[in-house]
């Protein structure tokens, strides 16, 4: 009788490893449009949830014939690594 085969000696890459905003990517660039910025985290979520998700739900059902959903929020509250990233804020609506 055959002995099962031993378990991977690899594991899959963390996710920091895997997603461009975190330390282990390298820098990013992101454009945004100025009604994005509002004046808080309290308010960014409910314009979130609001109007992006139904502006971007109705783009997906006509796209891909099914709804969009909130699944991951990046929140950058601090940049410990100068140079890092850059935000770039368009004077004009881009995206939802």
């Amino acid at each position: 009788m055959r002995s099962p085969k031993p378990a991977p000696s690899w594991s899959p890459r963390p996710a920091e490893a895997s997603c461009p905003a975190t330390p282990a990517a390298p820098p990013a660039i992101w454009i945004v449009g100025a009604q994005k910025v509002v004046p808080d985290l309290g308010t960014a979520l409910r314009r979130v949830e609001e109007q992006c998700l139904a502006l971007e739900s109705a783009r997906a059902q006509a796209a891909y014939g099914q709804p969009s959903a909130i699944n991951r929020l990046l929140i950058l509250n601090a940049e410990p690594y100068p140079g890092r990233g850059t935000v770039l804020l368009l004077r004009e609506a881009i995206g939802f």
